[in-house]
């Protein structure tokens, strides 16, 4: 396979002589020698070539035409004849005491970032453990290196990472669609170290989020000329949440055998009107005609969602605005739905 062992070698960083190769039907294995007879002293940057010690180390390289890549190297420890020093040459291609190529860990690291680290663990037959800890060093020094960018517009909310018992923060660059930085909690503490971060001058302008207290304060604290605009779904959460309480009011002032009647129709009130089938539709148009406190509390809710649905550039600002009193002073004529 003498093919396969030039594409192996083409790309290393460091010059290899073969000794020796082994093919088999799932793995190829190449015993390497460093091409140079001599390595640069640490100490004094003399040249040395007197070989003090030999040892091998088994490396991991990135497969080959569906063949795992073994690379054992001949690591050798040289003595310089100018001041003495014993040392190990190193390698561009393999880090110190590493068990695996750098562009066998890139490779790993770039497809895990589009899976799941534990899919990736299962194609690459690496150890959870010690292919997150691979992910993470290598994401460090990733975005060491980057020249950040800090949004003008950002998202604050929360994310589950113990089933529902824990919480993190994740904050977004709301324009460009991506994960900006996470907070541990939901506290304005976390929030708010993560915010002093940004330079002065650099910080958003705007915050999106669903007006969790702790949110507010750190925002106000580190931006307090910032914007601060509710989040769309934590909004309509609140309107679904003030049409549930009129219904479970109505519900609780009938008779024991016709409560059912409201009780069964809990998800359709709750249900985006345009996502409702035909039989849920009439069902909808029945109970609103036979109770009016739903009723009045479901048209509040569509009406509010209509802002949002109309509204939607920033030329509309001024209206969406005078939509929103409008809505407002509707709801004092005709009561609440709380």
């Amino acid at each position: 396979m003498p093919n396969d062992y030039n594409i192996i070698l083409a790309d290393l960083q460091d010059r290899f002589a073969v000794i020796e190769g082994r093919v088999s039907a799932e793995e190829i294995e190449l015993r390497l020698l460093k091409a140079s007879p001599y390595a640069v002293c640490p100490r004094c940057s003399h040249a040395a070539e007197r070989v003090h010690q030999v040892a091998t180390r088994r490396v991991a390289d990135t497969p080959i035409r569906g063949r795992k890549v073994t690379l054992v190297i001949y690591k050798r420890r040289l003595r310089c004849s100018h001041c003495g020093k014993v040392f190990t040459e190193s390698f561009e291609e393999i880090a110190p005491r590493g068990r695996r190529t750098r562009r066998y860990e890139e490779a790993v690291y770039e497809q895990a970032k589009g899976t799941s680290l534990k899919d990736a663990s299962r194609i690459w037959g690496i150890t959870y453990t010690t292919l997150r800890r691979m992910w993470f060093r290598m994401a460090e020094a990733e975005l060491a290196g980057r020249h950040e960018e800090y949004p003008s517009a950002m998202g604050i909310d929360e994310f589950s990472v113990a089933r529902r018992h824990r919480y993190n923060t994740v904050m977004t660059d709301i324009e460009k669609r991506k994960v900006f930085d996470t907070a541990p909690g939901r506290d304005s503490e976390g929030v708010g170290k993560r915010l002093d971060r940004i330079p002065e001058g650099k910080r958003p302008w705007l915050f999106v989020s669903d007006l969790w207290t702790p949110y507010v304060k750190a925002i106000r604290k580190a931006c307090p000329d910032a914007e601060i605009v509710a989040d769309r779904f934590h909004v309509i959460r609140l309107l679904n949440l003030a049409l549930d309480r009129v219904r479970r009011a109505e519900q609780s002032r009938l008779k024991e055998g016709n409560r059912n009647k409201l009780f069964r129709v809990k998800h359709i009130l709750l249900k985006a009107r345009e996502r409702l089938d035909k039989d849920q539709r009439e069902r909808l148009r029945s109970v609103l005609r036979a109770y009016p406190r739903p009723a009045r509390a479901y048209g509040l809710k569509q009406a509010f969602r209509r802002i949002y649905e109309r509204y939607t550039n920033k030329e509309d600002y001024d209206k969406a605005c005078a939509a929103l009193r409008a809505w407002c002073l509707l709801c004092s004529c005709i009561g609440k739905p709380a």
